[in-house]
């Protein structure tokens, strides 16, 4: 059998793509539409699938620049998302992969688990810091955001990242 070459640069293209159409798709027209209840967070599903799929340096990256981004966006604390979204995509990679496509389970574990931390960290966040909640619900206290807003967000964000970790994957499976 043929060895394939390894091709960095057009791994670097595609994941720099999905960020971009991430951050297109999050903040161009996910805001849009008006439905009720919260929204997937594709942001966070972008970083942790591109750590799980391409490893910690990949979800780093792209966790670090998905969070600049939202933080721009949001015009709260500079870097908040930022680290968060650094650390989620670090943390996915550091998870233990198999080879064939049966990790899928896995993924959608490991989406779950990191979006239920991160949601938990931003209102616990909220509560310490003044300026971050702004974005919280009014009235709302952990316990009935964890059944309102952070199980139902970690739930479409699962849902979320199985288009994002096939895209990820062809790229890393051609080795």
């Amino acid at each position: 059998m043929k060895k394939r070459r390894s091709r960095p640069i057009l791994k670097r293209i595609l994941l720099i793509l999905v960020i971009a159409l991430s951050a297109a798709l999050q903040y161009g027209i996910a805001f849009r539409i008006n439905a009720a209840g919260p929204l997937p967070n594709l942001l966070l599903v972008t970083a942790v699938t591109a750590g799980y799929a391409l490893g910690s340096e990949a979800g780093g990256f792209s966790g670090l620049c998905l969070g600049l981004y939202q933080d721009a966006q949001s015009g709260k604390i500079l870097g908040l998302y930022a680290l968060l979204l650094l650390y989620a995509g670090v943390a996915a990679g550091q998870f233990p992969k198999k080879a064939n496509l049966g990790d899928l389970p896995a993924v959608l574990i490991t989406v779950y688990a990191i979006t239920v931390i991160y949601e938990g960290a931003l209102y616990l966040f909220g509560y310490a810091l003044p300026v971050v909640q702004a974005g919280l619900r009014p009235g709302m206290d952990l316990l009935r955001a964890a059944g309102f807003v952070i199980i139902p967000v970690a739930f479409m964000n699962s849902l979320c990242s199985v288009p994002f970790y096939f895209i990820l994957r062809t790229e890393n499976a051609e080795q």
